[in-house]
């Protein structure tokens, strides 16, 4: 019997087989590894653990999770990026608080300084699941990059939301926090995160993509995450109290939540950017 289903949505991930090779070691007997999407290069290894569901097209996060949940035979479901490499005891961390009852949990993301946009981009996006965090079972911003839940819970609130392109693990846990779960933080459960994003371009497109879809999430959840009333949150004021939003938001992210981040300051201004980016590209999604 299965007990355990890793998912990871995949289109044409350089590093794949890097993804697997980290977890292939780690999952026991009573495991599966659902890979769902598009392999151009040819990286997914073949293991008797693996099972690669290719899609005549190319599907978006959400599409391709949901795919690996109706073929998952596992009790829980673990999902992992295309673009992540687990950490060494990943899994188990992960795993180890279902015998407490414990339905959902998100892990930490950590990231190298390789690549200065790359780096930007995990800072902007991810700061608030560094390894350094403290354990929490009221962590509002769990994400799919690094995520177990168990199967009969993500049915009960109808999977991923297919129409959301960017945002619709932000929509997932909502809507599990919704019905009166704790979102559980495990930040020993570590992956390494690489993503492509090597340009100034590649970062604003992204930050733009996320906002766009993420700041109607915020609004229809926005008395569980705080969001500002919507009497404020209107294009015309995101706009021009984005200055303020996005200065605000870097200050806190390097002097007041994450100060180990301080290490990093030299992408500060870029980090500026990137919110007031997505203040534009929210603006443009209240438009929407």
């Amino acid at each position: 019997m299965i007990k355990t289903s890793i998912i990871i949505p995949n289109l044409h991930s350089p590093i794949i087989d890097k993804t697997v090779n980290s977890i292939i070691s780690q999952i026991p007997t009573d495991a599966e590894i659902i890979i769902v999407g598009k392999d151009k290069y040819n990286l997914i290894n073949k293991n008797k653990n693996v099972i690669f569901i290719e899609t005549e097209e190319k599907k978006n996060p959400a599409e391709a999770r949901n795919i690996g949940i109706d073929k998952s035979r596992g009790e829980v479901l673990v999902f992992i990026d295309a673009d992540c490499i687990a950490d060494n005891g990943w899994l188990d961390n992960l795993l180890k608080h279902q015998k407490d009852n414990i339905k959902i949990v998100g892990g930490s993301v950590d990231f190298d300084n390789k690549n200065f946009w790359t780096l930007c981009d995990n800072i902007s996006h991810f700061h608030a699941l560094s390894p350094k965090e403290k354990q929490s079972n009221n962590k509002m911003n769990i994400a799919s990059i690094n995520l177990c839940v168990t199967k009969d819970l993500a049915l009960s609130v109808e999977k991923f939301n297919e129409k959301l392109v960017t945002g619709e693990d932000l929509d997932f846990v909502m809507k599990i926090k919704r019905l009166n779960y704790n979102l559980f933080f495990e930040p020993a459960a570590k992956v390494y995160h690489y993503p492509k994003r090597e340009s100034f371009m590649s970062l604003i497109e992204h930050d733009l993509a996320w906002a766009k879809n993420s700041i109607n999430v915020r609004l229809e959840y926005s008395d569980l995450l705080n969001t500002p009333p919507k009497i404020f949150i209107n294009e015309l004021s995101l706009i021009l109290f984005s200055p303020f939003v996005a200065l605000n938001k870097t200050f806190r992210i390097f002097f007041i939540e994450n100060r180990e981040y301080l290490k990093y300051w030299y992408t500060i201004p870029i980090i500026f950017i990137s919110k007031l980016v997505w203040c534009f590209g929210a603006a443009r999604g209240l438009k929407k």
